[in-house]
């Protein structure tokens, strides 16, 4: 197996929607929801989705529960989880393909 790191710099839902892969694992750090709404907006998180292989996973240091309801809504199982450091909970999950 090959591990392989892409670092885009470009607006988040375009640079996910034009996007022609697909990724095993996401690891979503927009920031704090409260002050950065657009990265974790229910159209960013279904373009997500539509860009994760079958099975594929994410973490986040978020625990706020409307990025996890936009997670949930986008298809993905998601698990609260103790957080790291300083973040008391974090959230990770898990793309389900029906």
């Amino acid at each position: 197996d090959q591990t392989q790191c892409e670092v885009h710099v470009v607006d988040a839902l375009d640079g996910v929607s034009n996007w022609d892969g697909k990724a095993d694992a996401w690891y979503l750090d927009g920031f704090a929801p409260s002050k950065n709404e657009t990265m974790w907006s229910a159209e960013l998180m279904e373009a997500v989705a539509d860009h994760t292989s079958d099975n594929g996973t994410f973490a986040t240091y978020t625990a706020a529960g409307w990025v996890r309801r936009n997670l949930e809504a986008a298809g993905f199982a998601v698990e609260k989880i103790p957080g790291h450091g300083t973040k008391r909970e974090m959230i990770r999950g898990q793309l389900l393909r029906l």
